[in-house]
């Protein structure tokens, strides 16, 4: 983790640095979508509403070299800087009249800590889900009634002819599909010997990709409502985090931004002193953005 204490006195800052690395350790491994994106990580903080520019593969060519001419240098355009708005700020904040005894009681602390992550968690989530399900037009299609695995292997064709890398794809999808998957008849001997899966009541790996379930799946509504299934490659979608601001010295807040160098996860904590409660303040916050690459997802609707 790097930790920037931030403002206000420093022998006070334990409280909301320990919140913090113990959040993001548990956010790490509590969502789906963004350990499976590219994350764009900087350590300057940002505003919400802030537009950034990520860089992109420039879509390069190979040349030929003939002797004694030169090579083709090839060069970076704006088109190829994906634009990202950071336009998801969100925060969980409570008051903890008894903070000492929270920090005492491990088990105390992390009931708090995984209620107030759960929620960032969903959001962040959500948020990914949206995005992805707005960028998707072309690359979309009608399994109708059923997730079949015809209708997965005409998926992998798709991203195959597209170049997509077939290392690392992922599919997310809604857990009534989940359901239909393991009820398709030509899976039957699939799961029959995949005892692991069975065990863990999991998909497993089928068909190049690795696959996990989410309630949080969106639901497209019609007649009849369609759920929203996809299948991408990490490199499609890019999400961007940034620390935000310390609250400025004197200002009666202590200030704690946690980043993790493993998932790219920025959060800030602030605490501080609310007499109206008689107790410590605390609040946990992120802002992000995300930007979807659509040659890199497919999006599959079926019957809910």
């Amino acid at each position: 983790m790097t930790v920037n204490l931030g403002s206000g006195n420093v022998g006070l800052n334990y409280v909301p640095t320990i919140l913090a690395q113990r959040a993001l350790e548990l956010l790490r491994a509590t969502h789906i979508l963004p350990r499976f994106a590219t994350p764009d990580t900087r350590y300057e903080t940002a505003q919400f509403g802030q537009t950034i520019t990520i860089p992109r593969p420039m879509g390069t060519t190979a040349n030929q070299k003939l002797p004694g001419q030169q090579v083709t240098i090839q060069t970076p355009t704006g088109s190829n800087g994906l634009q990202i708005t950071l336009n998801q700020h969100w925060e969980v904040t409570t008051v903890i009249e008894d903070t000492a005894a929270l920090l005492a009681n491990q088990s105390l602390m992390d009931l708090f800590v995984q209620d107030a992550v759960r929620s960032l968690a969903e959001q962040m989530e959500a948020s990914l889900f949206a995005a992805l399900n707005a960028a998707v037009t072309t690359n979309d299609t009608d399994a109708a009634a059923a997730l079949e695995l015809s209708e997965i292997r005409l998926v992998r064709q798709r991203l195959t002819e597209a170049r997509i890398p077939v290392s690392g794809r992922i599919a997310v999808i809604g857990p009534e599909v989940e359901t239909q998957i393991k009820s398709d008849t030509g899976l039957a001997n699939y799961f029959a010997y995949q005892q692991a899966t069975i065990t863990e009541g999991s998909i497993g790996r089928l068909e190049g990709f690795d696959w996990y379930v989410s309630q949080l799946v969106p639901v497209i509504t019609g007649t009849p409502n369609k759920r929203a299934n996809f299948f991408y490659h990490p490199r499609g979608l890019i999400v961007a985090i940034r620390p935000l601001p310390e609250v400025p010295s004197g200002m009666g807040a202590v200030t704690s931004t946690v980043t993790d160098p493993e998932s790219g996860l920025a959060m800030r904590v602030v605490s501080s002193y609310n007499p109206n409660y008689l107790g410590t303040q605390i609040t946990l916050d992120m802002l992000w953005g995300v930007g979807v690459v659509r040659e890199y997802t497919w999006r599959v609707r079926t019957n809910v």
